[in-house]
């Protein structure tokens, strides 16, 4: 026999020689250190969990910064695209207008209003 085994059958028949107030006793006993290595493991687990989470949230925290940063310069690019296409057509008015289109065909033309094709057309003449 080993002396776990050993341990062991002596635990049993010291069980099996209890009093049933002295059994009371005990299985209070190994129920409040039972619970109390239950309590410890739930706060460790807690206490793992909530570090895991912290963690978890930072990168989120990270990846959202990111996704901000990415969508400001795509929106700035877009923006600078637009007012280069802006500027390309208000060009080409200005190309159609010097070389005597009327200002009419010209918004037609490059789809911009008339007001807008006659500014280009003022301005020309200054």
């Amino acid at each position: 026999m080993t002396d776990d085994s050993l341990r062991e059958a002596f635990g049993d028949w010291e069980e099996l020689s209890m009093t049933q107030e002295q059994r009371i006793v005990y299985e209070a006993r190994l129920k409040h250190i039972l619970d109390e290595e239950l309590a410890r493991h739930n706060k460790e687990e807690i206490e793992k969990n909530t570090k895991r989470l912290r963690k978890e949230a930072e990168q989120f925290r990270k990846e959202a910064d990111q996704i901000k940063r990415d969508a400001d310069q795509m929106k700035r690019d877009a923006e600078q695209k637009d007012e280069e296409a802006k500027e390309k057509i208000e060009s080409i008015a200005r190309r159609l207008l010097e070389n005597g289109m009327e200002p009419n065909i010209v918004a037609e033309s490059v789809d911009l209003p008339k007001e807008k094709v006659m500014e280009i057309k003022t301005s020309m003449k200054k």
